[in-house]
C-alpha cells in the first residue's frame, strides 16, 4: 500500500491545480445543491420496538378512536397572583383559549381542565390537553409557534401559559458551533507545524470535509426523512478528523524534507508512509460508525453512515488533496533547523537523545524506566475514574431537560409546582377481561396502595368493556430511579394482581414506561455492539501491524478509556458533580443514545492515536531491530503530532459544550473527555509502559499467520530502497 500511495501522493503533486480545481468543484456543486435543494429535518424519530410499546399498540386495536399514538401537548395555565384558576375571569380566560386553541390547523380535540379535572389542589394551576392529527414527530414548527399566538391573548389578561407534551420532547435543532475550536486548531497548528501557511493547509482540508459532508446529509434530507441531529456526528468528527489526518501528512513532509528530499519525493514518501496510517485509521473509524446501523435505531444508523461518509472524505482528502496544496505551497513549507517541525525529527536520532531532552523525551524516559509502576498506577486511575459507570441509567430526555429558556421546561417546572413531578410522566396500566371495568377497579385499588404511587386516575373502559386502562402517576418524575422501578414492581407483580382482580392480563405502558424500556435496550445492545467493533478492529490491526499483541493492547487500552469516560460523563450529567460550570440545570439518567454512539466514535478515535504512535514504533523496530529503543523514538516521532491533534479534537468538541440543549452538551463533554483520556492517559502513558514490558514480543506472530497476511508495508520498506534519503547515497558512493 505504501507504494500505491507513493505514487498517488506524487501524482497529485504533480497535478496539483487539476486536483484543487476537483475538489473545488465537488466542493461547490454540494453546497450548491444542499442550497438550490434545501430538505425538511424532522424532529421526531423511531425507537426500537420494546415491551411497552407493544402494549400500547395493544391498547390503539382496544380503543381505536382514542389515538393513543398521536401527538399531544399540554398547556400549563397559572392563575393571576393571588386568583384562582376558577374565578369566573380566569376562567373565561382559560376558555377563551381552549377555543383560539381548538381552532389550530392540525389539531383534533382539546380537552378543558374544568371537564377533566386538571385543576391543582390550590386552584393556582390547571392543564389544558391538546390532541393532533399526526404523530408527535411530525407536528410542525408552523403548528408550535401557532400554540404560542393562541396563548397571546390569555397571557395578556394576566395568565402565565406554557406549553410542554410529547410534541416537544423531539431531539433538538443543532448548531456548528466549531469558531472557538478553528481557532484553538489555527494556534496550536501554527505551534506544531512552525507557519501560517503550513497551518491553513490542515484547516483548509477540515473545512471542505464538513462541508461536503454536512452537504450531503442537507440533500439526502430532500428526499428521505432525516432527524435533525443527524448533521451532528458529521459536523464535529469530521472537522476533528478532517484536520488531524492532514496534520499527520504535513508533519511527515516536513520530517522527509528535513532529511532532504525534494518537495516532489517529501510528499509522495509522506502520502505513502502517513497516508497509510490515514487510511488504516480511517478504516477503524468507519468501521466503528458503520456498525452503528446494527443496533436497531434508525437515528444512529442514520448520524453513523453520514459520520462514517465523512470521514471517507476526510481520507481522501489527506492523500489527494493534502498533497497537492503542499505542492502549490512549495518551499513556504520548507521547515528551517530551529522550527519545532525539525526538531522533532531531529529527537529521533540517537545523539539528540544526548543532547538536549524536552517534554516528550522526558516523558517517555519517565514512563518507561519503571514501566510496571507506571502501568499499576495507569490503571489504578482509569479503574477510579470508571466507578461511577457501574450506577449508569439510560433514558431519553424529558421537559425538564431542556434549555431554561424554552416553554417545555418551563411548562414541566409548572407541572411540578402544581401537581407533582410524578405528572410530568404519568404511566398507563392495561387491563383486558370479560369485565374491564370491575377488573380496572379491583387493580387501581391494588395500585394506590404502593409506595412510590400519589394517584391512579378512574378506570377507563372501552365500548365493549373487555380492556381498560388506568393513569398511574408516581412520585416522582419519569426520570427518576424510582419511576423505573416502580414499572418493574407492576411488572413482577403483574401475574398475581391479575390473578386477585379476575382479570385476564396486566400491562404497564405510556411515554415514560417506553422510554424506560428503550434505556435498557440501548443498554443490552451495548457489550454486542462494543465485541462486534473490537472484533473486526482487531483483524485490521492484525494486517497493519503483524502482531497479536499489538491489537489485543490496543483493545484493552480503549476498554479502559471508555469505562473512564462513562464514569466522567455519569459524575457529571447523572450525580451532577460540578454539573453548573457546565450548565447543566437538571442531572439525570444520561441520553439513551450516548453510550453506543460515544462507544463508536471514540473507539475509531482511539485507534487512530493507537496506529500514528504505534505504527512510528513498528517502522523503527522493523529498521534496526531494538524493541526499547523503537518505543523511545517512536513515541518521540509520533507522540507531538499527536497531542496537537488530541487538542485540536477537543478543542472542536468543547465548543459543542457551550450547546445548551444537555443532550448535544453530553455527546459533546464525553467526546472531549474521552479523546483527553485515550490520548493523554492511555496511548502517550500506558502505551509505551507495555510496549517496554512486551519487548520484542510485542511484534511476535506465528509464522504460518505471518505467511497468510497480506503485506501493505506501513513501515515504508519499499520506499527506502525506492527513494533513499540524499545522506544514504552519499554514504554509499
Amino acid at each position: 500500500m505504501a507504494a500505491l500511495l507513493f505514487t498517488l501522493g506524487t501524482r497529485c503533486a504533480r497535478h496539483a491545480k487539476v486536483v484543487v480545481l476537483a475538489w473545488v468543484v465537488v466542493l461547490l456543486t454540494l453546497v450548491g445543491g444542499a442550497v438550490a435543494f434545501p430538505g425538511t429535518f424532522s424532529g421526531g424519530f423511531t425507537l426500537p420496538p420494546t415491551q411497552a410499546s407493544q402494549v400500547l399498540d395493544e391498547m390503539d386495536a382496544a380503543f381505536p378512536d382514542a389515538h393513543f399514538d398521536e401527538g399531544t401537548a399540554t398547556a400549563v395555565v397559572r392563575a393571576r397572583e393571588g386568583m384562582p384558576v376558577t374565578d369566573n375571569t380566569q376562567k373565561a380566560a382559560i376558555g377563551t383559549l381552549v377555543t383560539e386553541l381548538s381552532e389550530i390547523d392540525g389539531v383534533r380535540a382539546v380537552l378543558s381542565p374544568f371537564d377533566t379535572g386538571a385543576v391543582s389542589e390550590n386552584s393556582e394551576y390547571a392543564l389544558i390537553q391538546i390532541g393532533f392529527d399526526s404523530v408527535a414527530g411530525d407536528v410542525t414548527l408552523e403548528q408550535k409557534d401557532a400554540l404560542q399566538d393562541a396563548a397571546k391573548a390569555a397571557r395578556d389578561s394576566g395568565l402565565t401559559v406554557e406549553f410542554g407534551g410529547s410534541i416537544f420532547q423531539g431531539l433538538p435543532e443543532v448548531g456548528l458551533n466549531e469558531g472557538g475550536g478553528l481557532i484553538v486548531a489555527l494556534i496550536v497548528l501554527i505551534i506544531v507545524l512552525g507557519g501560517m501557511i503550513a497551518a491553513i493547509i490542515p484547516l483548509v482540508s477540515g473545512i471542505v470535509g464538513v462541508g461536503i459532508g454536512v452537504s450531503g446529509v442537507f440533500i439526502a434530507s430532500g428526499a428521505i426523512d432525516v432527524n435533525q441531529l443527524t448533521p451532528l456526528l458529521p459536523a464535529m468528527l469530521g472537522l476533528a478528523v478532517g484536520i488531524d489526518y492532514s496534520l499527520f501528512v504535513i508533519s511527515r513532509y516536513q520530517n522527509e524534507l528535513a532529511d532532504g528530499r525534494d518537495r516532489t519525493t517529501a510528499i509522495g514518501r509522506a502520502v505513502g508512509t502517513a497516508g497509510t496510517a490515514v487510511v488504516f485509521a480511517g478504516l477503524t473509524v468507519l468501521i466503528a460508525l458503520a456498525l452503528l446501523t446494527t443496533v436497531g435505531l434508525a437515528l444512529l444508523a442514520a448520524m453513523g453512515i453520514a459520520a462514517a461518509g465523512t470521514v471517507a472524505v476526510s481520507i481522501l482528502i489527506a492523500v489527494t488533496l493534502t498533497p497537492a496544496l503542499l505542492s502549490l505551497a512549495g518551499d513556504k513549507i520548507t521547515p528551517k533547523a530551529t522550527t519545532r517541525a525539525t526538531t522533532a525529527d531531529d529527537v529521533a536520532r540517537p545523539s539528540a537523545l544526548r543532547r538536549r531532552p524536552h517534554l516528550a523525551e522526558r516523558w517517555v524516559r519517565a514512563v518507561t524506566r519503571l514501566p510496571w509502576l507506571t502501568v499499576v498506577a495507569t490503571l489504578l486511575v482509569l479503574g477510579l475514574l470508571s466507578i461511577p459507570a457501574l450506577s449508569m441509567r439510560l433514558n431519553f430526555p424529558d421537559n425538564s431537560m431542556a434549555a431554561p429558556d424554552t416553554t417545555q421546561y418551563k411548562a414541566s417546572q409548572m407541572i411540578d409546582a402544581g401537581f407533582g413531578s410524578g405528572s410530568n410522566g404519568p404511566l398507563v396500566v392495561f387491563v383486558t377481561s370479560h369485565d374491564a371495568t370491575a377488573a380496572g377497579n379491583a387493580v387501581a385499588t391494588i395500585l394506590r396502595n404502593l409506595d412510590d404511587v400519589t394517584f391512579v386516575s378512574s378506570v377507563v373502559p372501552n365500548t365493549t368493556n373487555d380492556a381498560a386502562y388506568i393513569q398511574v402517576v408516581p412520585s416522582e418524575g419519569p426520570l427518576a430511579a424510582s419511576t423505573a422501578s416502580l414499572v418493574g414492581d407492576i411488572r413482577d407483580n403483574a401475574a398475581r394482581w391479575s390473578a386477585d382482580a379476575g382479570a385476564e392480563s396486566l400491562q404497564v405502558t405510556g411515554q415514560t414506561a417506553i422510554d424506560i424500556d428503550s434505556g435498557a435496550a440501548f443498554s443490552e445492545a451495548l457489550v454486542p455492539y462494543l465485541a462486534l467493533v473490537v472484533t473486526l478492529a482487531l483483524l485490521l490491526l492484525l494486517v497493519m501491524f503483524r502482531s497479536i499483541l499489538v491489537p489485543l493492547k490496543a483493545a484493552l487500552g480503549f476498554v479502559l478509556s471508555v469505562g473512564a469516560t462513562f464514569g466522567v460523563v455519569v459524575a457529571v450529567f447523572q450525580w451532577g458533580w460540578g454539573a453548573e460550570l457546565l450548565g447543566v440545570h437538571t442531572p439525570g439518567p444520561i441520553v439513551s443514545l450516548l453510550p453506543l454512539a460515544l462507544t463508536g466514535v471514540l473507539f475509531g478515535l482511539a485507534m487512530d492515536y493507537e496506529v500514528f504512535i504505534v505504527s512510528r514504533m513498528r517502522e523503527e523496530f522493523v529498521h534496526h531491530g531494538d524493541a526499547g529503543r523503537s518505543v523511545r523514538l517512536g513515541f518521540l516521532s509520533g507522540a507531538r503530532v499527536v497531542v496537537a491533534a488530541a487538542i485540536i479534537m477537543i478543542s472542536v468538541f468543547a465548543g459543542f459544550v457551550l450547546a445548551e440543549d444537555t443532550l448535544v452538551k453530553s455527546i459533546a463533554f464525553a467526546l472531549a473527555v474521552g479523546v483527553f483520556i485515550d490520548a493523554f492517559i492511555v496511548r502517550a502513558t500506558l502505551v509505551p509502559a507495555i510496549m517496554t514490558i512486551l519487548g520484542r514480543g510485542a511484534w511476535w506472530i506465528p509464522r504460518w499467520l505471518d505467511r497468510i497476511l497480506p503485506n501493505i508495508d506501513t513501515e515504508g520498506t519499499a520506499l527506502t530502497a525506492r527513494t533513499p534519503a540524499p545522506q544514504e547515497i552519499d554514504s554509499r558512493g
